[in-house]
């Protein structure tokens, strides 16, 4: 299950979805590609991407497997705490 791999890999290779967008494969990922891959619109990832909102349990589960379990549910909460803030 997914969720395993997120709690073993927490503290590893850790990568913001836009960290991940712009290098995390071989080109840059858009919002439209990445909204095409997880059945969401542009404008929702386009928040998850600038930290505007946190996604859905089952949303974040597939973030995680798009991502190559590069970007986790952990790293939304942290981005959201860090917008909140400035």
């Amino acid at each position: 299950m997914w969720l395993d791999g997120i709690v073993r890999g927490a503290y590893s290779e850790r990568m913001r979805l836009s960290e991940w967008m712009e290098k995390g494969r071989r080109a840059p990922v858009s919002d439209d590609e990445m909204a095409a891959e997880l059945g969401v619109s542009r404008a929702t990832v386009s928040r998850l991407r600038r930290g505007k909102m946190v996604p859905s349990f089952a949303l974040a589960g597939r973030i995680y497997e798009v991502t190559g379990r590069k970007v986790t549910p952990t790293d939304f909460i942290e981005n959201l705490h860090f917008a909140e803030a400035s």
